[in-house]
């Protein structure tokens, strides 16, 4: 190897070596072949694929003899792409939290003129526990939230080892905030009943509404603590016995947290009313657009090619918050969301690299990559800004032309900074097989499996895949879902018609067509 081919190489590792401790984006599965096999690619990137993967991957190919050289090229027309990845149960949060405020007569509004009135139903009562309930599971799960990564890109050109691509890629997140504290007093009466045998106006018989429960009887002590004066032992007991009779979990902390500090707050009447609580959901999402000139050049022939890209991209964030008490009307929040898209949204200009390195042994192919080396950051209209942080990923594969078995693993975790809850270390695994192969036609089948290491209550997605040739055109498919889904046979995010714990925590597809040929 030359000495400026070795500096050249020591440089990359350098540089990799420094990015390793930093958090990107999660690595999303960018391409049709990748996502028919898991995510595996960086040992195995090629076409105008390798630019996402491992831009040393362009320096590979047929490029035919010294006597007879081939200059491969490929346009990829379009690729799309979608995946989306909902944690801790985020969905079925949502959903019981917008059925149970559609089960109050007249809304949050109507609850809280009868807790004003004193005038509420048992059933009121016991639907409010569990309004309180649903609350507080917001703030319990370090990984609750929703996180969708949207890509595309279109007229992608390789000429032998130079590239000139274009990606869009959309990440959203949705975070969870919950209020506790403040805007959550049941009324404005620093009272809790009309007598001491009634709570809100439902009365009760204190011989026989008493907790069931150890933590239920330990809670009503320290709720007649906090009210004071206002709150007697038998309501606070019948309190508690209407939360455990509507099934809230009464020892939950985050259930005793928000309900102790709303008997204190309406015992010192120093907040707002329950109907002006702020629990609810951050909205922020990043559009990134960029543009990517791409090289790669063999260190050893045949066995060790580096590569890299230098990209032009153009941020737009977006921002909103939409308050849990708004959720029955969830339909009309979402048309003011689009509808203030051009008020809410920021454009930033940045510049980074990629830079990546494969090797040939043989039948083995090993790769590395590391993307976005130069961190970029992009202004918002609300909050902190958004950084994009470096990223690194290692691949193996087995290559016997017919048959490709791929590894690949994040070699860092990733947190996001769309969504601050998500965490993701994705370890990948896939295969393809070309089961004909006739020249001007040909059909390959492929399979995968990845999982998030960071989060272990996600379960496996699995991946399927094919890709068909005809002569110069190429069209492809793919698509990956999570064991839960294929275990309940439902494939959508349809939480109106469907159970929402049915709802997949995870699911994608990828379509592209592209022309290749050589001179």
């Amino acid at each position: 190897m030359k000495p400026k081919k070795i500096i050249s190489f020591s440089l990359i590792l350098i540089l990799f070596f420094f990015t390793f401790p930093l958090k990107g984006e999660e690595w999303a599965i960018y391409g049709t072949r990748a996502r028919g096999m898991g995510g595996a690619q960086v040992a195995i990137a090629k076409g105008t694929d390798s630019a996402y993967w491992n831009p040393a991957g362009f320096a590979f190919g047929n490029r035919g003899t010294k006597k007879n050289p081939i200059l491969p090229v490929e346009l990829q027309l379009i690729h799309i792409g979608a995946e989306a990845a909902v944690t801790g149960n985020f969905l079925k949060d949502i959903g019981d939290l917008q059925t149970t405020v559609d089960s109050f007569n007249g809304g949050l509004t109507g609850l809280q003129s009868r807790l004003n009135a004193l005038n509420i139903t048992q059933s009121d009562i016991s639907t409010m526990m569990k309004l309180l309930e649903i609350m507080g599971r917001f703030g319990k799960d370090s990984s609750k939230g929703a996180l969708v990564t949207l890509e595309a890109s279109a007229l992608d050109l390789q000429v032998g080892n130079f590239a000139l691509t274009s990606q869009v890629t959309v990440y959203g997140g949705v975070n969870p905030i919950i209020d506790f504290y403040s805007n959550n007093m049941f009324n404005t009466l620093q009272q809790f009943g009309a007598t001491a045998t009634d709570i809100f106006g439902v009365n009760f018989n204190p011989a026989t509404a008493n907790p069931q429960t150890p933590a239920g009887q330990q809670l009503a002590q320290t709720l007649d603590t906090l009210g004071g004066a206002a709150l007697s032992l038998d309501q606070a007991e019948a309190l508690v016995y209407f939360a455990e009779q509507a099934g809230v979990n009464v020892a939950d902390p985050q259930f005793q947290q928000i309900l102790e500090s709303a008997v204190a707050n309406t015992a010192a009447k120093n907040t707002g009313t329950l109907d002006q609580n702020q629990t609810g959901v951050f909205i922020k999402g990043v559009l990134l657009a960029e543009v990517r000139g791409s090289f790669a050049m063999q260190l050893v022939p045949n066995v060790l090619a580096v590569g890299g890209n230098l990209k032009l991209i153009q941020g737009i964030t977006f921002n909103r918050f939409i308050f849990a008490k708004d959720a029955q009307n969830m339909d009309k929040i979402l048309q003011e969301i689009y509808n203030d898209l051009d008020r809410q949204r920021k454009r930033t200009w940045q510049f980074s690299i990629d830079l990546g390195v494969m090797a040939k042994l043989g039948m083995i192919q090993v790769g590395l990559t590391g993307r976005n080396l130069i961190p970029t950051q992009y202004d918002t209209k609300v909050g902190k800004d958004l950084r994009i942080q470096p990223q690194a990923r290692a691949g193996v594969a087995l290559n016997l032309d017919w048959i490709v078995v791929a590894l690949d693993i994040d070699l860092n975790p990733n947190g996001s900074d769309t969504f601050s809850k998500f965490d993701s270390q994705m370890i990948s695994a896939g295969v393809e097989v070309i089961p004909l192969d006739l020249g001007i036609f040909s059909l390959a089948l492929r399979a995968g499996i990845y999982r998030n290491l960071a989060e272990p209550r996600e379960k496996e997605v699995y991946t399927l895949g094919f890709g068909i040739s005809l002569w110069m055109l190429t069209i492809e498919g793919s698509a990956s879902v999570d064991a839960k889904a294929i275990k309940s046979g439902n494939f959508n995010f349809d939480y109106k018609n469907k159970s929402i714990s049915d709802i997949p925590d995870r699911l994608g597809f990828s379509l592209s067509a592209s022309l290749g040929f050589s001179f």
